[in-house]
């Protein structure tokens, strides 16, 4: 299991994944194929990511859960870092 720690992600995703400030846990599963609508860790140009993998005839993107933000399109490099396959909450301290 891999911890990835970046307050863009959060900021990002906010919406999605962090209702209500609440601690979460993503399993991340590192060499699973990532398939359309997968959540993923990703880094993109130097940078990494929490998104939805989408994948078309042309080209790789992510897509943000939070429509506030745009599309990602790699200027150079995409490498997934793992395909997110569970998500724990934790509601009481």
């Amino acid at each position: 299991m891999h911890i990835y720690q970046n307050p863009s992600i959060i900021e990002e995703e906010r919406d999605h994944f962090f209702l209500d400030n609440r601690t979460i846990v993503l399993y991340v599963e590192k060499g699973r194929e990532p398939k359309n609508g997968d959540i993923v860790i990703a880094e993109v140009d130097d940078e990494w990511t929490l998104k939805y993998f989408k994948r078309n005839e042309k080209a790789v993107v992510l897509e943000a859960a939070n429509p506030r933000y745009p599309v990602i399109r790699a200027k150079s490099e995409l490498r997934v870092g793992g395909v997110v396959t569970a998500v724990i909450r934790k509601y009481h301290r």
